[in-house]
């Protein structure tokens, strides 16, 4: 069974619901291995800055921000930006003043100078896809870096610079 899940984000015409479904099997295998290649190494230059000990909550310090946008950005160019928006988002609706359309059709009009919004869609659309894998990573033991960047993956939350 497919499964889907509703979250709003702002949007250039205001707050709107957007439903993002599963990708059958095979086309998320394919694309966890893309993804793998484009962002994990962003995710585990994060993870390798987390401590995640049992029963606290997983913060991020912007200090460690900056090597992990770096790392996002030297393996994230335009064209796969824009592939990787429209595997994730394929068959995702979005529900704006009552009406629901396919998310691709209008979202040039709708995600325009929402750029965050845009991310935070993206990262939606992932956890509705891999959430799973990203928990069974973390079963790798609470130490390892997979099971950092598993818990980076589920849940970030930023800090402001941490003085030390």
């Amino acid at each position: 069974m497919i499964a889907s899940k509703t979250k709003t984000f702002n949007t250039a015409h205001g707050p709107a619901q957007f439903t993002v479904s599963q990708l059958p099997a095979m086309r998320a295998g394919k694309l966890l291995m893309r993804l793998g290649k484009t962002i994990g190494p962003a995710i585990a230059s994060l993870a390798s800055a987390m401590d995640v000990r049992e029963g606290k909550d997983l913060d991020v310090s912007l200090d460690a921000m900056p090597a992990s946008v770096a790392a996002l950005f030297a393996n994230l160019d335009g064209n796969e930006l824009e592939y990787l928006t429209h595997e994730l988002l394929d068959g995702a609706t979005v529900t704006v003043n009552g009406q629901t359309v396919p998310v691709l059709q209008g979202f040039d009009l709708l995600m325009q100078g929402q750029i965050p919004a845009w991310f935070q869609l993206l990262w939606f659309a992932l956890t509705v896809n891999y959430g799973n894998f990203f928990d069974a990573l973390g079963g790798l033991g609470p130490g390892s870096t997979m099971a950092k960047a598993a818990k980076a993956a589920r849940s970030i939350t930023c800090s402001g610079p941490q003085s030390g």
